[in-house]
């Protein structure tokens, strides 16, 4: 039972196509260990992660494109000539040297906005 003052924050990470079909949602959660039975029940599938502050950080940015992005979008390209574009706000969890690597090793575009313009 939630009460309040119960109530934490979430961040979730978002990604829709040109076509309009988005991908399944990661969701972030505060802490450093979770109980995840409930996620038995996960119907729209989202990648389920968690940090200290309960905000995505290099790591989860990382694990994001290499485990949801990419295998999500590989399917609808076709032929493995194409590029895919991602446009991203400027968050340093996106702009790592292992982040970017695995999107040029994966024919997937980067494409960061300007600071503020997102939110």
């Amino acid at each position: 039972m939630l009460e309040d003052g119960d109530r934490e924050l979430v961040t979730i990470i978002e990604c829709i196509s040109a076509d309009g079909t988005p991908i399944h949602p990661s969701l972030v959660f505060k802490g450093t260990r979770r109980d995840l039975t409930w996620g038995a029940e996960n119907y729209c599938n989202a990648s389920i992660s968690h940090s200290v502050k309960g905000w995505t950080d290099q790591e989860i940015g990382f694990k994001w494109i290499q485990r949801d992005f990419e295998p999500a979008t590989r399917k609808k390209l076709n032929s493995d000539d194409e590029y895919r574009l991602l446009i991203l706000d400027g968050h340093n969890s996106h702009t790592t040297y292992q982040f970017c690597n695995f999107a040029e090793k994966h024919k997937i575009i980067i494409l960061c906005l300007p600071p503020h313009t997102t939110h």
